[in-house]
């Protein structure tokens, strides 16, 4: 790819129809283990507005240009509200202009992370006013919470190494699992939930190339527990244009779908049993898992992840927080944008 400024791409990507996926269960463990939710539970999530799901799913294009300039934008000018230290890491890791940069080392075009982040949100943010610009602003500013723009280079492990984590969960039973790249997507949870009811033409749409391999392994737990820590793969989960869509869609299916007392997971979201919820509702289950710890909205809101994205967010956004506040508005369920 080019320089950002030089983008061009448009793409139209139509959703396919809501249905849940005959395969089984989403993750084997991980931040998206699977359980029978509790579709009766009540909404901790204070109301803004739903998402309107009877719109046409049609998302047209993916890479507007003037959201392009916009993410362009917030990742070059130091003053948008990033930290120095991003900064350095974006021009580092992403640098503009250059078509030769390796993954291999760590270094992808500037393009690849702006259009991930545009693309990722055109595809699966709220379809209501101004979300576009809020889902870009949301992740822009996660990135920083979990990674600090370091993408990571393709180094299997364990131990752990820059952008590749070995937690708890990635070696459980003997497993190679870790959560990777810029917004450290797990294997066996986000990648394999992706692959089981996710829209796969959407993301491939945005640039990642969908891994052939992945369609004949829906039921079989141990390549997904076991492979996330190989070259292959962690190439393709270190990927931008893999990676933060994969993220964004688990984020905002958690934020439309399990806002309830308890746990909404991907199928049965997909099977029509979400619960609206919010952006910290989302947040907290990539943090913790769907099962996360339920308590009051405020103390939810408080947690320290949400917190910080939200404190950039402001920044990013013009240094007012918008009303309603995006981060508690009601978003209702839409498995046309979010499922196979």
């Amino acid at each position: 790819m080019g320089s950002p400024d030089a983008v061009a791409l448009l793409a139209v990507v139509s959703c396919l129809i809501a249905g849940c996926s005959s395969s089984g269960s989403g993750a084997s463990k991980g931040s998206d283990a699977s359980t029978t939710p509790d579709a009766g539970g009540s909404s901790d999530s204070s109301s803004g507005g739903p998402a309107d799901a009877n719109l046409p799913c049609d998302v047209g294009e993916l890479l507007k240009p003037a959201e392009v300039t916009r993410v362009t934008g917030w990742l070059s000018n130091t003053s948008s509200g990033l930290p120095a230290y991003a900064y350095t890491n974006i021009d580092t890791y992403f640098p503009t202009g250059s078509t030769s940069a390796d993954p291999s080392t760590g270094h992808y075009p500037r393009a690849a992370l702006v259009n991930a982040i545009v693309g990722a949100c055109s595809a699966f943010a709220p379809r209501l006013p101004d979300w576009q610009e809020y889902c870009e602003a949301l992740f822009t500013s996660e990135i920083v919470s979990e990674s600090s723009y370091e993408p990571g280079t393709p180094t299997a492990g364990p131990p752990s190494s820059t952008s590749v984590s070995y937690d708890s969960y990635a070696t459980m039973n003997g497993d190679n699992d870790p959560t990777v790249g810029l917004l450290q997507v797990r294997f066996s949870s986000t990648v394999q939930d992706f692959n089981d009811y996710g829209p796969i033409a959407t993301i491939e749409a945005i640039g990642c190339s969908w891994p052939a391999a992945f369609a004949a392994q829906s039921q079989n737990s141990t390549f997904w527990t076991s492979q996330g820590g190989t070259v292959t793969y962690l190439t393709f989960m270190e990927n931008p244009l893999c990676n933060i869509p994969l993220a964004a869609w688990y984020i905002l299916q958690n934020a439309t779908g399990n806002g309830g007392a308890s746990p909404v997971y991907s199928q049965a979201y997909c099977a029509g049993q979400g619960i609206a919820g919010n952006v910290v509702d989302g947040l907290l289950s990539y943090l913790e898992g769907p099962g996360f710890t339920r308590s009051s909205a405020a103390s939810e809101a408080a947690n320290s992840y949400p917190a910080g994205v939200k404190t950039r967010f402001i920044q990013l956004v013009g240094g007012t927080l918008p009303s309603p506040d995006p981060f508690e508005v009601l978003l209702s369920p839409d498995t046309c944008v979010f499922c196979k």
